[in-house]
């Protein structure tokens, strides 16, 4: 099989999901296949039970967004990606039309940070560069705004 043009894949940190966030979650995962992203990653607490489409990581219930983000961003290691989608269960929903701007924007781009002009970086999508995957989780407790501090951010229009 071919490796795609622009291969990325998605993280989804869901830590604090419960049985009333599964739409909101398949949603997510459907958003996420939309834009292209393989694998798609779901790191949940393990009372959630597998997201279809997605590779479902647990994580203990209740933990930090930033547990969440160093489990599923393990998953990535031996795939060929070189992006990786952030999404948030919780945050601002985006339409798919919104993502693929992200996604077209990164694959343009030589930044290590894209993000959607007016969200908070901390909350909503996020496409970061195989190159800063190191920094970001080594920085995350100071959060997403440390990496892009420090390789600088592209904001991208709707």
């Amino acid at each position: 099989m071919a490796t795609p043009a622009f291969p990325f894949a998605a993280v989804i940190l869901a830590p604090r999901a419960a049985a009333k966030d599964r739409p909101a979650l398949t949603r997510l995962v459907e958003a996420s296949r939309a834009t292209g992203a393989d694998p798609v990653i779901v790191a949940a607490p393990r009372e959630m039970a597998p997201m279809a489409g997605a590779r479902s990581v647990h994580v203990a219930g209740g933990a930090s967004d930033v547990t969440a983000l160093r489990i599923g961003m393990a998953q990535l290691g031996n795939s060929s990606a070189r992006y990786v989608l952030l999404l948030r269960l919780g945050a601002a929903a985006h339409d798919v039309v919104s993502l693929l701007a992200l996604v077209d924007a990164a694959k343009r781009s030589a930044s290590a940070v894209s993000a959607l002009d007016g969200d908070d970086i901390e909350q909503g999508p996020v496409i970061i560069a195989r190159d800063a995957w190191l920094e970001l989780m080594t920085l995350a407790d100071q959060g997403i705004a440390a990496v892009a501090a420090r390789r600088g951010v592209q904001r991208v229009r709707r």
